[in-house]
């Protein structure tokens, strides 16, 4: 449920879409064909954005904000892919650009 950043309102938003997907990147390639709008992690979009192929609509709206945890067995804390990917979570949170926040995107044209 999308709220908006000026104020406590809420908005139910019902979703008839035919075209169903449970990987991002079909997501994502949907958007680059014209498929219509969805709201899709920034980490994916980034690029398309920048370059103009997408672009976001609702930007004073956010999908309800979700919490994100590391969960892993200690043994494994020092695996240095694991520690990348957490030091990649936590760097976003503290600049407040979290790559896996979802934004509407399309494609315009």
């Amino acid at each position: 449920m999308p709220t908006s950043g000026s104020s406590d309102a809420r908005a139910r938003v019902p979703i008839a879409g035919r075209y169903k997907v449970t990987s991002s990147l079909a997501v994502r390639d949907a958007l680059r064909a014209g498929f219509g709008l969805s709201l899709i992690p920034w980490i994916y979009v980034k690029e398309d954005i920048e370059q103009g192929r997408l672009r976001t609509v609702l930007n004073e709206w956010s999908a309800v904000d979700l919490s994100v945890y590391a969960v892993y067995p200690s043994r494994r804390h020092g695996v240095a892919k694991l520690r990348a990917f957490v030091d990649f979570l936590v760097e976003g949170a503290e600049r407040g650009t979290n790559p896996v926040a979802n934004h509407a995107c399309y494609r315009d044209g």
